[in-house]
């Protein structure tokens, strides 16, 4: 797996204007087919929003505080 990015957001984009709009053609159409095909790239576009969220929660990383900052400025200058 490559390394996160947050580009990777990019891909839901288009992926969840296809699922809406497979979704107004379903409804329009009323077809079997069309159902089929909304509920296929709805639920693709739902795993892969779910997929982002999970591995750009697991990819935060936490900013620092002032006071972290002053604990590793005082460990450093003892150190030294």
């Amino acid at each position: 797996m490559r390394k996160f990015s947050v580009a990777w957001w990019a891909y839901s984009f288009p992926l969840t204007t296809l699922a809406i709009a497979s979704a107004q053609y379903a409804h329009e159409v009323k077809g079997i087919m069309a159902h089929v095909i909304m509920l296929v790239l709805s639920l693709i576009s739902v795993l892969v929003c779910i997929m982002l969220m999970i591995v750009t929660a697991l990819n935060i990383r936490m900013p620092q505080t002032a006071g972290n900052l002053d604990s590793k400025q005082s460990n450093n200058i003892g150190a030294t």
